[in-house]
């Protein structure tokens, strides 16, 4: 992953993200905190002609997350590492960023009940998201296999 212009070997822990110069992991150079830390999703703009894949941390309580940022831009070159960062992140209690509208509905569910078990229910809702987005990515995958598939056996049943 990067993080800002450099690229750093990163290690997530339950509570906290170090970065170091390489994966010996002999030189840190930072350590943050993940209380109150959320995750944002960044486009990679339309002016840009960048191919790689970005999001971001912050802090809820507008706190700087790193030195005198606000929040923490992080890339990579392959979607399935950033969905893999994202992933972990997750089930670190590092959370997406949500809309108004979710916020919303979410205050609305989730408002009367104790913290643990709005994180538990927000772990299965992100859970769920992430399982339906691979359902997603499996169909779009499968369908023009199966049209092909049957196209072809159609051609061997017609000779």
């Amino acid at each position: 992953l990067r993080g800002g212009a450099k690229e750093y070997w990163f290690v997530l822990r339950a509570n906290s993200l170090a970065w170091f110069r390489d994966e010996s992991e002999d030189d840190q150079k930072y350590l943050m905190r993940l209380e109150n830390v959320r995750l944002r999703e960044m486009d990679s703009g339309v002016l840009t002609f960048s191919k790689k894949f970005h999001f971001a941390l912050y802090n809820v309580d507008q706190k700087n997350v790193f030195k005198d940022n606000k929040q923490l831009d992080l890339s990579a070159d392959d979607e399935d590492v950033v969905e893999a960062w994202k992933g972990a992140f997750l089930r670190a209690g590092v959370f997406p960023e949500r809309t108004e509208g979710e916020e919303g509905e979410a205050g609305d569910e989730l408002g009367c009940i104790d913290p643990q078990m709005e994180r538990q229910v927000e772990i299965i809702r992100n859970l769920l998201d992430s399982y339906l987005e691979i359902v997603k990515k499996t169909v779009r995958d499968l369908i023009p296999k199966t049209a092909m598939h049957l196209m072809v056996l159609r051609q061997e049943l017609m000779e």
